[in-house]
């Protein structure tokens, strides 16, 4: 009876304790289980933010699930929350080793916090724990060539052509890695990256013309300096740093290395004039000093000073019609118009068979409504009597005859630069201006349209932009 009696007691006190448990676990499921829910809806909107954090709150309810956390992570970093992505993979760490994924999401969201230290090192032991993928050399090798690591970036490059030999990008990047700090070993890889994507022929055709250059010379320093400029020519300007720093390290006093140097710490966001100073006294007969030490002074709008050294660099070159071209433009940005005239007339007279300095005469001209009937005519004919087929002598002859008040002529030549080229956006931009002028409204609005989608960060693309917005109904 006793026994009975105290099992009594017993159940009295463990039924009501079970039955809270049940009743206090029944609301935590239904919360795990609309936490999951309401993320789906979230991830079907495309809503990063809210998934992250309906994810985050079912995690909270679980949070041995790390998948969760891990999710959670992934949705607070494309919502741009890395510091709340990091935190979850933390959470998702306390529990167990993140997954391959998981730790390409730590890297990731190190790297969106400016830690490209702790990104790659992340990436690198994804890469380690999971064996090779070309996403994570994809990550390695932006982050490497951020720090200016070339060394490691071509190791990463060569790891990754291992892992996907006919990836025509890969050769490609290789390939310019190489021209910049071991000139002589860039062409393999810049070829097998020809043969497998036909769309590099003319970055690689340049690049291949100055090492071919590099290796007739003989000249180590020179083979880096015009490794250098090919790849500043293809605005790859941080592997054209590098080529002329390894050429002045070879010959300290190059002067055209320095100058180049600097032409690139500027387009890097540095200054770049001491190295041109430094250029200027090692080098001051250098054609291309003064032309780069001109470039400078107009860059940071000091035309006068700009001047200057196009003068020396014309006393040197007297019959070059580069500098008479540059001395015109310059001259036009001050606003002494005869005597930019002048220059642009000896321009086209020292190469009266190139149509780029007729051409550079006519748009002058119209440019500036500077004697346009008289001047800008008789040049636009001679471009387009020179290159026919050239659309942007023909745009130039249309836009001459638009001043001239010749609409029907005008058209005929911007239709004709079009049959040419149909993506050059300055002929669509001044097409829209004849139709504009006839008050064909919506045809002009079509042109404009095709301007600024074709070329929308050029002068023709802003101004078709302009347009746009001033006659839109």
């Amino acid at each position: 009876m006793r026994a009975i009696r105290e099992r009594a007691i017993l159940l009295r006190v463990l039924i009501p304790l079970l039955a809270a448990m049940v009743l206090n676990l029944a609301p935590q499921a239904r919360g795990f289980s609309q936490n999951l829910l309401w993320a789906r809806g979230a991830l079907a909107e495309g809503r990063t933010r809210p998934a992250a954090a309906y994810l985050a709150a079912a995690a909270r309810i679980n949070p041995w699930r790390s998948d969760l956390w891990e999710r959670a992570a992934q949705n607070a970093l494309a919502a741009g929350l890395p510091d709340e992505a990091i935190d979850d993979l933390r959470r998702a760490k306390a529990y167990a080793p993140l997954s391959e994924e998981g730790r390409v999401t730590w890297g990731d969201a190190l790297m969106a916090k400016g830690d490209r230290k702790g990104a790659l090192l992340a990436w690198q032991d994804a890469l380690t724990s999971y064996g090779p993928q070309a996403d994570l050399y994809r990550r390695i090798a932006e982050a490497q060539r951020a720090a200016l690591d070339f060394n490691s970036l071509r190791e990463t490059l060569e790891a990754w052509n291992r892992l996907a030999p006919n990836d025509a990008q890969v050769l490609y990047q290789l390939g310019c890695v190489l021209a910049a700090t071991e000139p002589a070993k860039a062409l393999p890889p810049l070829m097998q990256a020809l043969s497998l994507d036909s769309d590099l022929n003319a970055s690689i055709r340049r690049l291949q013309e100055a090492l071919n250059a590099g290796q007739v010379v003989g000249d180590p320093a020179y083979s880096f300096m015009a490794a250098g400029r090919a790849l500043g020519s293809l605005e790859q300007w941080d592997l054209a740093a590098e080529a002329f720093r390894h050429s002045i390290m070879l010959k300290p006093d190059y002067g055209e290395a320095h100058a180049f140097l600097g032409e690139a710490e500027q387009h890097l966001g540095q200054d770049g004039l001491a190295e041109l100073r430094r250029a200027q006294v090692l080098s001051p007969d250098s054609v291309l000093v003064m032309a780069l030490q001109a470039l400078y002074w107009e860059r940071n709008g000091k035309a006068e000073q700009a001047l200057v050294y196009l003068h020396a660099a014309a006393d040197h070159e007297p019959d070059n019609p580069v500098w008479q071209a540059e001395l015109g433009r310059t001259s036009a940005d001050l606003g002494d118009m005869d005597a930019a005239l002048g220059y642009y007339q000896r321009a086209a007279e020292l190469a009266p068979d190139l149509p780029i300095y007729w051409r550079s005469l006519a748009g002058f001209s119209v440019t500036y409504n500077y004697q346009v009937r008289d001047v800008g005519l008789p040049a636009a004919r001679q471009a387009v009597a020179l290159a026919p087929d050239d659309p942007a002598a023909l745009d130039l002859m249309g836009q001459i005859l638009l001043v001239l008040n010749d609409p029907v002529s005008a058209e005929r030549f911007l239709q004709r630069a079009l049959a040419q080229d149909a993506q050059y956006a300055p002929a669509h931009l001044h097409l829209g201006i004849v139709f504009q002028q006839q008050n064909q409204v919506e045809r002009a609005l079509e042109e404009w349209n095709l301007a600024r989608r074709l070329a929308p960060e050029t002068a023709a693309g802003e101004q078709a932009a302009r347009l746009l917005q001033r006659f839109s109904p």
